[in-house]
């Protein structure tokens, strides 16, 4: 498992993508609980990786929603 990053949403309260076995999660972090909130595209996090850059929570999470209603 390796947390790819992670936001700070409050106290004790996050937000993060996570790698598990070559797979991505959106996850939520709170004092009592860990929730899966949603499957991520590998595909756009690979590109990501492979460019060099380093990879930003905020431009990975608006490149995954950019066309997608919360």
């Amino acid at each position: 498992m390796n947390i790819v990053d992670r936001i700070v949403l409050g106290q004790n309260k996050y937000l993060a993508i996570i790698e598990i076995s070559n797979k991505y999660y959106l996850i939520s972090i709170t004092d009592n609980n860990i929730n899966i909130i949603k499957d991520l595209d590998e595909f756009e996090l690979k590109i990501s990786e492979n460019t060099g850059e380093s990879i930003e929570f905020n431009k990975i999470f608006s490149r995954f929603f950019k066309n997608k209603k919360l």
